[in-house]
């Protein structure tokens, strides 16, 4: 082996050293959102009221709510 390899096999050793531990730090600290819906309070004519969870969104909402959640947990971490 040569010493540019050996170099080279250096190189991505620290690389992935550091990745991992990049990694294990923001897994142990940075909020993830994985997953949402809208909930809504929908009120009958009678007065009564329930929720319903609202899954089948259109794109336009969905960009929207996925900027907010990200801009979210990036605000909940500086506020750390």
């Amino acid at each position: 082996m040569s010493e540019q390899d050996n170099a080279t096999d250096f190189i991505q050793s620290s690389n992935k050293a550091r990745e991992y531990e990049n990694k294990k730090k923001n897994k142990s600290t940075k909020h993830k959102c994985t997953g949402w819906a809208i909930v809504a309070t929908m009120e009958r004519p009678n007065g009564t009221w329930y929720t319903d969870t609202i899954l089948d969104i259109d794109d336009d909402t969905a960009s929207a709510v996925d900027s907010f959640l990200t801009e979210y947990c990036n605000d909940k971490e500086k506020s750390k």
